[in-house]
């Protein structure tokens, strides 16, 4: 919701925001971050949404609710295994060595070209049809 409020208002509180600012830091880095921390300011959801904090700000319950639907509907028309497996690599990059980050996506790159998810896909593409785990 574009109204939504967010803020750190921990420090007027007279505390610190110890526990969720290495998260907010990792998410919209350290200027902004600190920005928001030392001054307790609060922000509505476009500027959540300029800060990378949330994706998207609808204006009601029903322009949320489709925009739900179009979400959901974008990651139906993606294989499981693949997401899955894109989730897991994603999540390493952030943490991990890159050559190692590397070294897995592409052990795994191979694995699902030889996968039946990465079969059907490439076939459905060539037959210009929806693969299978298309809903």
């Amino acid at each position: 919701d574009h109204q939504a409020q967010f803020g750190l208002p921990e420090t007027s509180l007279g505390l610190l925001p110890a526990q969720i600012a290495p998260f907010v830091v990792k998410r919209i880095g350290l200027t902004q971050a600190r920005r928001l921390a030392l001054t307790a300011a609060r922000f509505d959801g476009v500027e959540a949404e300029r800060l990378g904090v949330v994706h998207f700000t609808e204006r009601d319950s029903q322009a949320l609710a489709e925009r739900l639907d179009e979400v959901l509907g974008q990651v139906l028309k993606c294989a499981p295994g693949a997401n899955a497996r894109t989730k897991a690599l994603l999540l390493a990059s952030v943490d991990e060595p890159l050559e190692a980050v590397l070294d897995r996506g592409a052990q795994w790159f191979a694995e699902a070209v030889r996968s039946e998810e990465g079969i059907e896909g490439t076939q459905a593409f060539v037959q210009k049809r929806k693969p299978g785990w298309c809903r």
